[in-house]
């Protein structure tokens, strides 16, 4: 489907999505174009949903507490357009918590919005449509990490055409199905024919390991690069059951592979890496690092300290402590994938579900006006 012809349908509509994810609050209001659709409203706020969580397996009450205020925000936000169609989220920190689900009801009867827990299969999906205007034609093989607070998704896609047109399209239809332990024993790729091309899902693995989970376990470990080295080892053991780790085929160092990251911490690596004083998405999405450029920006980091990150502009106090579990599941990704380079996506999830929401709307479209 052309993109145009998605979107010229349904041009001056709104749509919202919002995120509830372990650390932040995010949501996004969109208003279509033409080709595309333009942000009119975003809000992201650090509330350390799964504080504790680790440890005790419920969500805090200062945790309900700084969630709340930021919906309520939120709630103001969507209040202001007239929206369309939207789809609000929670993910790993509620699916966890035994009291995540009371928590939500709470939020719908005192704030108003409802909220539903989405599985990882489906938190992995939104991630890869969400990075799809960043998939290279050149590339046949994709990887996309997606690092989050409570848990890392990895999808290894293979596309079987080169039409970079038909990528998003394809994305948008495909699905995901849950890893099935003895096909991934006989080394069986996992298939979604979509369109009129076909890609690959060859694995996804969901890992209960994100920068928050990672910094709760090993909290107590003082030195960094004690706690760099135990973090890394400990992600890594769970790159055991996917299976491209498992297979000399796609660690070949002649792979034709994508590395796409999206989450803070990778944009971070982007912002440091540019020296900016004031983040600014045009500038961090899309850019393409070399591996080695990557692991120069993570020393550089560690040179800091934890005083010169709380300073660094790009850190500063609100990431100062999630990111060496972040990026320590940088550098145990890039040690472990023939990727001889990263593309930085400031997108992912929210980006996934607008895309989502705005199809659907043009399929409700063109089944009315037939």
């Amino acid at each position: 489907m052309n993109q145009k012809n998605i979107y010229h349908n349904i041009k001056g509509k709104y749509f919202a999505a919002l995120d509830l994810g372990t650390n932040s609050c995010r949501m996004l209001v969109v208003r279509t174009t033409e080709t595309a659709f333009e942000v009119q409203d975003s809000f992201s706020k650090s509330v350390g949903l799964g504080s504790n969580l680790e440890s005790t397996g419920y969500l805090s009450n200062s945790a309900i507490i700084k969630a709340m205020r930021a919906l309520k925000v939120c709630k103001k936000k969507f209040d202001q357009y007239p929206i369309e169609s939207w789809k609000l989220v929670a993910t790993e920190a509620c699916r966890r918590a035994k009291n995540g689900r009371n928590f939500l009801k709470r939020v719908q009867s005192e704030i108003g919005l409802r909220l539903e827990i989405i599985e990882p299969e489906e938190e992995a999906k939104y991630a890869v449509i969400g990075c799809a205007p960043l998939m290279k034609k050149k590339f046949d093989n994709v990887l996309v990490v997606d690092i989050g607070g409570g848990s890392t998704e990895l999808v290894w896609l293979k596309f079987k055409t080169s039409c970079q047109d038909d990528r998003l399209d394809q994305l948008l239809s495909l699905k995901f199905k849950k890893s099935i332990p003895h096909l991934l024993a006989k080394n069986i790729p996992i298939k979604s024919n979509v369109g009129s091309g076909q890609v690959e899902v060859i694995d996804w693995l969901s890992i209960p390991l994100g920068v928050s989970t990672l910094s709760q376990k090993y909290f107590d470990i003082e030195e960094d690069g004690v706690k760099f080295a135990l973090m890394m080892c400990d992600f890594e053991d769970h790159l055991s059951s996917f299976l491209p780790y498992n297979s000399d085929f796609y660690l070949s160092q002649n792979l034709n592979v994508q590395v796409i990251g999206t989450s803070g911490t990778i944009t971070t690596i982007g912002a440091v890496h540019l020296g900016l004083k004031k983040y600014d998405r045009d500038q961090v999405d899309g850019l393409e690092l070399k591996a080695e450029e990557v692991e120069e920006v993570i020393k550089n980091i560690f040179k800091m300290g934890s005083s010169g990150r709380k300073k660094n502009p790009a850190i500063g106090d609100s990431r100062c402590d999630l990111i060496i579990p972040g990026l320590a599941i940088i550098q145990a990704i890039l040690s472990s994938w023939p990727g001889k380079q990263m593309c930085i996506a400031d997108r992912g999830l929210r980006d996934g579900i607008l895309h989502t929401l705005i199809r659907k709307n043009v399929v409700k479209f063109k089944k009315k006006y037939k």
